[in-house]
């Protein structure tokens, strides 16, 4: 998953080449859309043919504005270790989120109840098939197994670590999408201000990056 890599079954973290890193949120904002695949045409008479080419997709971008060497590093990471970035991957819709009104267990399973279900499919290949419970610090990721309503769902824990009180207590839930990178995700940074220190995955010297990250989903979101 953007941009941790592999995620822990047992920590609120990620892996990529052995090395770990924590989820964090793009600083200055994400927003998603819609791509209707259609095509139109006009004659004449001002009449007007349309046709489906394909099924809605969705468009997300993440904006950096400013972030640490580190957390720049981080995000190079996860573009060279995505195979000329032809492979599919996950990635959070951060736009999307609500508070959950109730997280309870039930047969082992969290019901989740949220304003609406709608990004939501209990369907493989069709809209966001994982939900993200996140505090800021843990999260955890469940499959949805089930919509039961139009704001009620089921996942099941498969990753991370967020207990079930601070899932209640503590957390938005967003959805997640299998997804591609649009362009090269590393083109448009722009290096900014020199922070003094060390050069590592701790520390926050180096040059400060702004830029944005494009995505779209690999499966339709209708």
């Amino acid at each position: 998953m953007f941009p941790i890599g592999t995620v822990s079954t047992t920590e609120s973290v990620g892996t990529i080449n052995h090395i770990t890193y924590k989820l964090w949120e793009p600083n200055d904002g994400c927003f998603s859309k819609k791509i209707y695949h259609n095509l139109v045409s006009q004659f004449d008479e001002a009449i007007l043919t349309t046709r489906q080419k394909a099924e809605p997709t969705l468009s997300i971008n993440y904006i950096y504005s400013n972030i640490f060497h580190k957390e720049y590093k981080q995000i190079e990471h996860f573009v060279s270790n995505r195979k000329s970035q032809l492979n599919p991957f996950f990635a959070v819709d951060w736009s999307s989120g609500y508070t959950p009104t109730t997280v309870a267990s039930v047969a082992g399973d969290w019901q989740v109840v949220i304003d609406s279900t709608l990004d939501y499919s209990a369907t493989i290949n069709m809209k966001a098939n994982y939900l993200l419970l996140w505090n800021g610090n843990k999260f955890r990721i469940g499959n949805v197994t089930n919509i039961n309503s139009a704001t009620r769902l089921t996942i099941s824990k498969d990753y991370g670590n967020l207990s079930l009180t601070d899932s209640q207590n503590n957390a938005n839930a967003y959805p997640i999408y299998e997804v591609y990178f649009t362009q090269d995700p590393l083109q448009n940074f722009t290096q900014s201000d020199y922070i003094g220190g060390n050069l590592s995955k701790t520390d926050f010297g180096g040059y400060m990056r702004s830029g944005t990250v494009a995505f779209i989903s690999k499966y339709k979101v209708r």
